[in-house]
């Protein structure tokens, strides 16, 4: 596998000068992957997509190098061609006006914010299908009046 690698290496000896490379693995770069074109159907993040739809992170980030953190509705990004796409579920059910989008502030719980809003905890996991109960600031979820 070596020798694929480095053609300047004749009956194993590197000639003075040269160095060799080695491999990590002898992994798919990313143009060798086929792909499909997605579209976004609201408005979302990478890492959002790669949980909906099984996709290892890293591939999807190295699919769309163009895409940043957050994705608009519409954009067309790409995946492995090889995923089998069913109806995409949506990250929160919406509630006719019953609902408020919530920025999760630093050191905030499921606990807490069910507490400061009078929500139960599986009302708040019902609302946001894309969360458990490990919550990073900056995340909006969606809360009952």
């Amino acid at each position: 596998m070596i020798k694929k690698y480095n053609s300047h290496i004749k009956r194993g000896v590197v000639p003075s000068g040269y160095s060799v490379y080695i491999p990590k693995k002898d992994i798919k770069s990313p143009t060798d992957i086929a792909t499909s074109v997605y579209k976004i159907e609201e408005n979302t993040t990478l890492l959002s997509i790669s949980k909906k739809l099984n996709i290892d992170f890293e591939t999807l980030k190295k699919l769309n190098i163009n895409i940043n953190t957050f994705i608009a509705k519409d954009t067309k990004i790409n995946i492995p061609k090889s995923l089998k796409i069913t109806k995409e579920k949506p990250l929160f059910k919406q509630e006719k006006d019953e609902t408020i989008p919530y920025i999760v502030q630093d050191g905030e719980t499921l606990f807490t914010i069910s507490k400061k809003f009078n929500n139960k905890i599986d009302t708040i996991k019902k609302l946001n299908t894309n969360i458990d109960s490990d919550l990073k600031a900056g995340m909006t979820i969606i809360l009952k009046r």
